[in-house]
């Protein structure tokens, strides 16, 4: 009587191998570019919602508030539009519970940076830190000058936008660039008289 045979032969085993070691050299490009994709749409996601927050605060507070951000580096601020709030080593926090100001020292998520318009896709190194989007980023971790001024909200809803050297867009207009690795950028704009904010992949029009 024949016997059934046992287990595989080698040629089986390599051919298996091989047909895996292929699988995961295709699908590991494809499951990278979804990652990466999504850290960046979460970063996009703490940017606009800074945004409306400065928007929303302005409004409630009846003065401005300014949104900066670090050309190189994920990390971004919100405050009011005042001088002690961005100058020294640290801004005020007030210990009064029904004071409003809010003061958000903010970073992108892990290896999203702020890419300067027509600069390089190279990122700065930056203090280690909390990586989460839109975690908190204390004052002591980033020197305030380094913060580069791009939208100041005002109370009556609008918004006075700013180039990269600080003087004010000619056509109030905002945008800002985010990066991480290969991946076309996320831009971000603004439309300072309407507060009207759009985004898009840099290779879409």
């Amino acid at each position: 009587m024949r016997t059934r045979r046992q287990g595989f032969t080698l040629m089986e085993v390599m051919i298996t191998v091989a047909i895996m070691a292929i699988v995961a050299a295709v699908s590991f490009p494809i499951g990278r570019g979804m990652w990466l994709g999504v850290r960046l749409d979460s970063a996009g996601d703490s940017v606009r919602s800074s945004w409306a927050e400065g928007q929303s605060h302005a409004m409630n507070e009846s003065r401005p508030y300014r949104f900066s951000y670090v050309p190189g580096t994920g990390s971004y601020r919100l405050a009011p539009d005042s001088d002690e709030f961005w100058t020294g080593s640290s801004a005020p926090r007030s210990t009064d519970p029904e004071d409003p100001t809010v003061v958000l020292a903010g970073r992108l998520p892990q290896g999203v940076f702020f890419q300067t318009e027509g600069a390089g896709a190279t990122a700065v190194s930056e203090p280690a830190g909390p990586e989460k989007p839109g975690s908190d980023a204390s004052d002591e971790e980033v020197n305030l000058a380094s913060y580069q001024k791009l939208i100041v909200f005002m109370p009556d809803g609008t918004a006075n936008t700013f180039t990269p050297s600080g003087s004010p867009s000619a056509d109030n207009y905002a945008e800002i660039i985010l990066k991480i690795n290969d991946l076309p950028a996320l831009v971000i704009s603004m439309r300072g008289l309407t507060g009207v904010v759009t985004s898009r992949r840099e290779n879409q029009q």
